[in-house]
């Protein structure tokens, strides 16, 4: 390993903005694109005597001997990136953050507060924005590169730092130079406030997509067929079932697109077969399941509303509900049905497994009464009793229908379209970047946008995914999963 620069040190800290998405989309080209970002932000690091100090995956630690290198060599880096030709013209957008300080090197790697300082700094920023702290600016400000300048953005609270951190933009005339708020503690103090109080109003419907399995997993672990360890993921599942049913191997490789295909040569019945063989397995639920199915009883112990907390799910596993029961916590089922002669409507279940087809909506009042919580499906589910009731929403064709069908509200009984209108939403683990899940926001609320405040948490949601949601008025919070719901917990047990 190189040595590290000692001394008074300028420390840069990388990440590729939106890189799960990025791997979606590009599947086995991602590893191409992976390495063209490597190669252009150490080319351009190296050529400013930058000292690569770490590397995970699409993340990178930089150490700088003085912090006018560090600040050229950000923005050479920000300018390769744009001016790359990327696999299927993709768009790479990675967030940069720079801070200078005196740091110990111990055992040949750095030690104390200012690396931390420096992390939190990059990681409150958005793809393609530098973002420096005051000691940066203070060390750089008298030699900066030529059409360069330096943005006060003012002060901000980081994850884990004790004061408010004053922090800069860089702005270069080539580079964009407008982004969204930096999100620090301060708005997101102010935003679990809001969850808070709409749970005591019982004004929340908690949003499940499929970014909640991967809650809490290992980096490195993997879901395998008849192994239960981990739930699996939508771009694992699509990847068995193109193995098992001789997908072409130049398709397109999302899960769409495979059950499409399977249902195509095969029809529904062998994709069923094997969805519910896949998803009847002892699965356990992850730490954000067992947290929702605890929530209940976490209320009622601060005496707020009584009345039934509502959670919707587009995915066809029951860990949600398999958290319930190990929780104690009663719950009602309401679940889409995809195929046969009830198709379009919805199936209730009740705690004691009794099923009613829902046939008259609007009329119907088997959800009216009871202050137990409720579980939509929207996408269907397995189940675990009678594969005859499994249903998922998972072709092109299913999608197609679904969409055609309009409003969802007509379709849900009445008492739910009204909680649902009246109600702020958290979507938990969504992506927008692909149409069928798009096709969920329209089924719920057709163009209009929502009239109450509502929230999307997940990491790194790119430019274009932030636009999807600025559209329907939901502000995207820029901040990983598992560390959303700790605060979360931490502030309703508080």
């Amino acid at each position: 390993m190189p040595t590290l620069p000692t001394g008074t040190v300028t420390f840069l800290f990388t990440d590729i903005e939106g890189s799960t998405q990025l791997l979606h989309q590009l599947g086995a080209e991602y590893a191409l694109v992976l390495n063209d970002q490597k190669q252009l932000l150490r080319s351009a690091f190296a050529a400013r005597n930058g000292v690569e100090v770490d590397n995970q995956g699409d993340s990178f630690f930089y150490a700088f001997a003085n912090a006018p290198d560090a600040l050229t060599a950000a923005v050479d880096a920000q300018r390769a990136l744009l001016n790359h030709a990327w696999a299927q013209n993709v768009q790479v957008r990675v967030r940069m953050g720079l801070h200078t300080g005196a740091p110990v090197v111990s055992n040949e790697r750095y030690v104390g507060v200012d690396v931390h300082r420096a992390a939190r700094v990059g990681a409150a920023g958005y793809g393609g924005q530098i973002i420096l702290t005051q000691e940066t600016f203070d060390a750089a400000q008298n030699d900066l590169p030529n059409g360069v300048s330096l943005r006060d953005l003012g002060a901000i609270r980081l994850k884990d730092l004790k004061k408010p951190e004053h922090v800069f933009q860089i702005v270069a005339l080539d580079l964009k130079s407008d982004f969204p708020p930096l999100k620090g503690l301060d708005a997101l103090d102010a935003h679990l406030d809001a969850v808070v109080k709409a749970l005591s109003e019982n004004r929340l419907v908690i949003f499940l997509g499929e970014g909640v399995n991967l809650f809490g997993r290992l980096s490195g672990a993997i879901w395998e067929n008849h192994h239960a360890e981990v739930l699996p993921h939508g771009a694992e599942l699509a990847e068995h079932l193109a193995q098992n049913f001789n997908y072409p191997p130049n398709a397109p490789r999302d899960l769409v697109h495979v059950s499409q295909y399977v249902s195509l040569v095969t029809g529904t019945g062998p994709l069923y077969d094997e969805m519910h063989a896949l998803l009847d397995a002892d699965y356990a639920p992850t730490a954000l399941h067992q947290f929702l199915a605890q929530l209940p009883a976490l209320l009622r112990a601060k005496n707020f509303s009584p009345r039934a907390l509502l959670f919707v799910t587009t995915n066809y596993d029951d860990a949600l509900e398999r958290a319930f029961r190990a929780a104690n916590e009663e719950f009602d089922l309401v679940t889409y049905v995809a195929e046969g002669e009830a198709r379009g409507k919805f199936l209730h279940r009740t705690p004691d497994g009794n099923a009613t087809l829902i046939e008259r909506p609007n009329e119907y009042r088997g959800l009216a009464a009871d202050p137990r919580c409720i579980i939509l499906k929207l996408h269907g589910a397995v189940d675990r009793e009678s594969s005859e009731w499994d249903s998922f929403v998972i072709t092109e064709d299913h999608y197609i229908d679904y969409l055609a069908r309009g409003d969802i509200s007509s379709l849900i009984p009445v008492t739910l379209a009204a909680k649902l209108r009246k109600s702020h939403f958290l979507f938990l683990g969504y992506s927008l970047r692909d149409w069928y899940l798009r096709v969920i926001l329209h089924r719920l609320w057709g163009q209009q946008r929502l009239t109450y405040k509502s929230w999307a948490v997940g990491a790194k949601p790119d430019v274009l995914e932030q636009e999807f949601w600025r559209k329907r008025d939901v502000e995207s919070l820029n901040v990983k999963l598992e560390e959303y719901v700790g605060m979360l917990e931490e502030r309703v047990r508080g």
